[in-house]
């Protein structure tokens, strides 16, 4: 007898921005009556995963699923005191009413105006100096031309060549040595120059 295995569907989170209207609106929905958003709210994803549409109060609105540039985690709590992470959000649902978008999986902004151009700002191409470079390629050239030639090769030898031997003298560790000269002094002489 076969065990059927069961289907575990991974929960998968994103962002939603809708367009100002239809967010004022869903947010209401869910504020007032959140069991009513699924008679309001709808998604349904093409076989590439990317384009989307979206129906919010039977208006569909193109949309691109894109990549942000930042992690934002999603946390629940059921005491409102304690967090728990639920999911990393990398992926937003982009809506655009109107003309068709041209898909660009790499969101340049963030989630708030801060954020704005952050993959300009922060992600920047590193400058390379033109030298360094030059002598890295020729050094990896090297490289290869010797690894090519040993594994070209009919037969290798190797030999170890062991050096003088070397003889290790002990230097005692003196007080001298952890703490410097030290100067003489009596322990009352301290104290009773502290109390004068």
């Amino acid at each position: 007898m076969e065990k059927q295995q069961e289907k575990v569907e991974l929960e998968d989170q994103f962002i939603l921005r809708l367009p100002k209207a239809e967010a004022e609106y869903v947010h209401k929905v869910l504020q007032a009556k959140p069991k009513k958003l699924k008679k309001v709210l709808s998604l349904s994803f093409d076989e590439d995963m990317v384009e989307a549409t979206v129906t919010v109060r039977k208006k569909r609105i193109k949309a691109v699923l894109v990549n942000l540039p930042t992690i934002v985690e999603s946390c629940k709590t059921l005491n409102n005191v304690n967090l728990y992470k639920t999911a990393t959000i990398s992926q937003m649902l982009l809506c655009e009413p109107g003309e068709d978008r041209e898909k660009v999986l790499d969101y340049p902004h963030g989630i708030a105006p801060p954020m704005k151009n952050v993959r300009k700002a922060r992600f920047r191409k590193t400058t390379r100096n033109q030298e360094d470079a030059k002598q890295a390629a020729d050094i990896q050239k090297e490289l290869c031309m010797l690894l090519r030639m040993d594994y070209d090769a009919v037969a290798t030898r190797f030999e170890i060549i062991a050096g003088p031997p070397v003889v290790e003298t002990p230097n005692p560790i003196t007080e001298t040595m952890l703490f410097g000269a030290l100067s003489p002094s009596n322990s009352d002489d301290v104290s009773s120059q502290s109390i004068q």
